[in-house]
């Protein structure tokens, strides 16, 4: 069988063409404008709430359906959840409160810049995923396993974050809040630049603490690969900020002009590879040109607010997440004859797992939303950092999110995935 969802109807519709959601998001958005042309916060507001309940928040309910309410595999893997758990959500509130007692307002600096570190770990999610499907059609047409699958991946990864970083450079401000610590007035240069200085050190100590992890638990796959990859990743972030404080965004030319010459000979050596195999895997680069259609159709676009943005190019991924793991725990479960609790039910009746997630996005989206709308009557300076810890919080449970993927979701070496799909 060459497809993923069992049928070619179902693949084609939710994984392949499931990016012209993102555009789709989009009309809606600019139908709301027209709605409410004298109240923009009110089309963004109806725009995140749908985008949120209905996908987005229910796909990360998918992710703690198979992991922390799954009795057989919370039992198996209760440390290391339980662990992540408290040191994703944890330790970013505990910093934020440790500078807030520095100076109240330089928590605005630690939002931003776990804000940016979010983005970026966010669009690299949403590329992985898109590498997964494309991983599974090579297997599913028996691509041979000698290495040559690295230039696909490159491909793919380069192609993505090319129209990214030319959004970087074009719109140096994602989103309302940072502008004060992104462009700042003359006169705060010196300041901030002194500031974004200090954070690009504890950058650098976060990435050889990651490092030392990865390497002390190689015995240990769900530390060792997360680890690694994020130790690297934050030295990289490190490099970045010290290059952008010497010489400026010049520094992102470079950078641009780097990834699009791997793009292209990335991109000629998957050619001449498809050419040698005399085979065409149609859905793989189905899945491949989709992506890069949605990444540079929409990313660019003059849309002043980023968030109707990270929208767009998150709910295809919402979609196929979604339609992806409730086909795996169908058949996953319904194959297993011990007693998963919750997790079984809700993968054995559709109805039931559409209503427990929905009640959880509306919960969650109670506490993340309705928030924004409370005054706590506490002084001005506790409010901000009151609301710089809440949104810190709902971004780490995304980065929570992006690490059980990480560690659950590994086809080539779990094989009760490659047998569920």
């Amino acid at each position: 069988m060459t497809t993923i969802l069992a049928t070619e109807k179902r693949d084609w519709t939710f994984i392949v063409f499931s990016s012209l959601s993102g555009f789709m998001l989009i009309g809606f958005y600019l139908l709301m404008q027209a709605v409410f042309p004298k109240q923009p916060d009110i089309a963004i507001l109806i725009t995140f709430l749908i985008y949120a309940i209905f996908f987005d928040v229910r796909h990360l309910f998918s992710t703690y359906s198979r992991t922390y309410l799954d009795k057989v595999y919370f039992k198996e893997n209760k440390k290391w959840l339980n662990a992540s758990f408290f040191l994703i959500i944890a330790v970013p509130l505990f910093v934020l409160f440790l500078v807030a007692r520095e100076g109240v307002y330089d928590t605005g600096f630690i939002f931003t810049y776990f804000l940016r570190i979010t983005t970026i770990l966010g669009f690299y999610h949403l590329v992985k995923q898109n590498w997964g499907f494309m991983a599974i059609y090579k297997k599913k047409m028996n691509e041979p396993e000698d290495g040559s699958d690295r230039w696909d991946k490159l491909v793919l990864l380069s192609g993505s974050f090319i129209p990214f970083i030319l959004a970087a450079i074009i719109y140096p401000v994602w989103f309302p809040s940072e502008s004060f610590f992104i462009t700042p007035e003359p006169g705060l240069v010196e300041y901030l630049a002194q500031e974004w200085g200090e954070i690009s050190l504890y950058t650098l100590l976060f990435s050889v603490i990651l490092l030392l992890i990865g390497y002390v638990f190689q015995s240990r796959p769900q530390y060792k690969y997360v680890s690694r990859n994020l130790g690297l990743f934050f030295l990289a972030v490190f490099v970045l900020m010290q290059a952008l404080l010497k010489w400026g965004t010049n520094v992102l030319y470079v950078v641009l002009t780097g990834v699009v010459l791997l793009f292209v000979v990335s991109l000629v050596m998957s050619i001449r590879k498809a050419i040698n195999q005399q085979v065409l895997n149609t859905k793989k680069w189905a899945v491949l040109i989709s992506s890069l259609v949605l990444y540079g159709g929409i990313l660019l676009l003059p849309i002043e607010n980023k968030s109707i943005v990270v929208m767009a190019i998150t709910i295809p991924h919402n979609i196929q997440y979604l339609t992806f793991v409730n086909f795996f725990n169908y058949n996953y479960y319904s194959a297993s004859k011990q007693e998963h609790g919750i997790a079984k039910k809700m993968a054995q009746k559709a109805v039931f797992f559409i209503a427990v997630s929905f009640i959880y996005a509306v919960v969650y989206e109670l506490f993340r939303t309705g928030t924004k709308f409370i005054s706590f009557g506490v002084a001005p300076e506790t409010e901000y950092v009151l609301g710089n810890a809440i949104a810190i919080l709902f971004l780490s449970m995304s980065l929570h999110h992006y690490y059980l993927d990480a560690v659950i979701w590994r086809v080539r070496k779990d094989k009760s995935i490659s047998q569920s799909v």
